[in-house]
């Protein structure tokens, strides 16, 4: 990702989410991508709505990876990300945050991330991808922790 910002998103209440739902065709597109890069970093942004209790995620837009070393990292096009943020508030979709893989690293934070991640907004993390398990744990990254986020994948489908 580029390097860490403040995005300073918080919920009504101005505080973290207290969880986050998504739906399966969200949770099935999100490992698609990891799968089809198994031994390189892939990712996107989310979008969804807000509320105080919870955030639903709606949307998984896949964003080329521009990094190097794309075994290690990810980054995307600032021109790309921009389209992508334009095209969910269009549909009348928020900003709410990334998804990357780790191909060969459990979805816990790593340095990289603690480091650059974009503060005020949920970070999703994948890992690994084995063909049979893919675990996909969220964040709330704040100025000095990345957070847990309690996450439902809901088998009710929601509209976008």
């Amino acid at each position: 990702m580029p390097p860490a910002r403040d995005v300073g998103m918080t919920t009504d209440a101005g505080s973290v989410p207290q969880s986050l739902r998504l739906c399966p065709r969200v949770f099935a597109s999100i490992r698609a991508a990891a799968a089809e890069g198994a031994d390189q970093e892939r990712g996107g942004l989310i979008a969804g709505h807000r509320t105080v209790v919870s955030w639903t995620i709606l949307r998984f837009v896949r964003l080329a990876n521009t990094a190097e070393d794309q075994r290690r990292h990810f980054r995307f096009s600032a021109v790309e990300f921009a389209r992508a943020v334009g095209d969910c508030e269009r549909d009348g979709l928020e900003f709410l945050g990334f998804v990357h893989s780790h191909p060969n690293g459990p979805p816990t934070p790593s340095a990289t991330d603690r480091r650059e991640a974009w503060r005020g907004c949920v970070h999703g993390i994948v890992g690994p991808f084995d063909g049979s398990a893919t675990a996909v744990a969220f964040y709330w990254c704040t100025q000095d922790h990345m957070h847990p986020l309690p996450t439902s994948i809901d088998a009710r489908e929601f509209s976008a």
